[in-house]
């Protein structure tokens, strides 16, 4: 399954030009609808924790690098940001399952 909306959430402000909150909130909404279809929680934070994975892989591909610890907290926070269970996903700096 791709998490392409998830990783461009998590890429914002980059993904949005400036301060478009209208694109801002629909990105948000689309990483949600996309996290929604992951029924088991657990699995849940592993999609999370694969698209941190990919982005880190971007970056060293020469892609925008965004603040890394900023990017993880959002990350695990992002079933609590979309409503969903758990509230916080355990997200190590290299993007594996370990904490």
């Amino acid at each position: 399954m791709s998490m392409e909306p998830c990783l461009i959430y998590l890429n914002l402000p980059f993904s949005c030009y400036k301060q478009d909150y209208g694109c801002m909130g629909r990105v948000t909404q689309q990483c949600c609808q996309q996290l929604k279809k992951v029924n088991n929680p657990e699995c849940r934070c592993e999609a999370i924790r694969q698209t941190i994975k990919q982005m880190q892989n971007d970056a060293e591909d020469g892609g925008v690098q965004q603040n890394q610890q900023e990017v993880i907290e959002k990350a695990q926070k992002l079933p609590s940001t979309c409503g969903m269970e758990p509230q916080l996903c355990q997200i190590s700096q290299q993007g594996d399952s370990s904490v």
